[in-house]
């Protein structure tokens, strides 16, 4: 039960931070943009809208460990030039690559 009551409060504070801050995009859009662009003002749910798609667009979706993206760096950094070309092979999606077709690899 203690494990639910975490999380429920977790997402009811994600839904907290969501509201807030699609009430401020609405407020800043409104206040600034049809006055410097003329364009028109939004409603909430368009906020809303504005802030997942900017989130999609330059922020991306991001899963797995916080530090995930350390953790891929520091393995490639110690990958050797034949085990990165491996790893770039398998990732391809493309059946039948070998790392002698891998990009760049043209000896």
């Amino acid at each position: 039960m203690k494990h639910f009551y975490t999380h429920g409060r977790l997402f009811a504070c994600f839904i907290i931070l969501l509201s807030a801050a699609s009430a401020a995009v609405m407020l800043l859009w409104n206040a600034l943009v049809p006055g410097i662009f003329g364009l028109p003002t939004v409603t909430y749910l368009q906020a809303l809208g504005l802030l997942v798609l900017t989130r999609l667009l330059v922020g991306g979706i991001h899963h797995g460990h916080p530090r995930g993206r350390e953790i891929l760096r520091d393995r490639w950094r110690g990958m050797s030039e034949e085990e990165r070309r491996d790893l770039i092979c398998r990732h391809m999606h493309h059946p039948g690559n070998t790392p002698a077709d891998a990009p760049g690899d043209h000896d």
